[in-house]
Formats: C-alpha cells, structure tokens, sequence
C-alpha cells in the first residue's frame, strides 16, 4: 500500500497565495501567505515554514519592492533550507538574496 503523505493546513493558503500572486493581487498573496507562515509555524512544520517564506521573499522583492523584508524571508529560506538538508532551495535562495544585496550596493 502507499503512503500518503500527511496533510499540511498551511499548503492550502500559500497555493492560494500562488494563485492570487499570478495575477497580480500582490496583497492578497501577501496575506495568504502569512496566513499560511502562521499555521506552519504553530504546526511546526518546518517544510511549510520554508516554503512561506521563500514565497514571501519573493513577493517582497519581485511584487512590492521591499528589499528589507525580502532579505529577512530570504535569510529564513536559507536557514531552514540548510536545517532540512533542502540544496535545490538554499542555493536558490543564497543566489536571490546575494542578487538583492547586489541591487542595494552603493
């Protein structure tokens, strides 16, 4: 029989995020995924949590222009990536954040 994984309350609302970020409803997608942040968060879903924030990263960067709070999302993405032993995500998101800190160099 297979296995099916565990059920994530905190993938629904950053699909929902996905969605609303793909056409255009920027704030919206910034709500669904905090929402869902929160939920990984009091799940300890540490997978979840990642994924959150590296959506938030780039919604921050990418969809509103904050490269304060871009960089803070990225630097979660990266430390939880490294925890979960998550290669693909942590150096993609350590080239996206040394992108960001590139841009806002004197």
């Amino acid at each position: 029989m297979e296995r099916i994984a565990a059920f994530r309350a905190g993938t629904i609302p950053r699909f929902s995020g996905d969605l609303y970020a793909s056409v255009g409803l920027i704030r919206q997608a910034e709500a669904q995924y905090v929402n869902s942040l929160k939920i990984a968060k009091t799940e300890n879903d540490e997978e979840g949590q990642m994924l959150a924030h590296r959506a938030l990263s780039g919604l921050y960067q990418n969809g509103l222009g904050n490269g304060s709070l871009a960089a803070q999302h990225f630097q979660e993405t990266i430390k939880l990536a490294k925890q979960l032993g998550d290669n693909t995500v942590c150096s993609s998101a350590e080239a996206q954040f040394a992108a960001l800190k590139n841009a806002v160099r004197p």
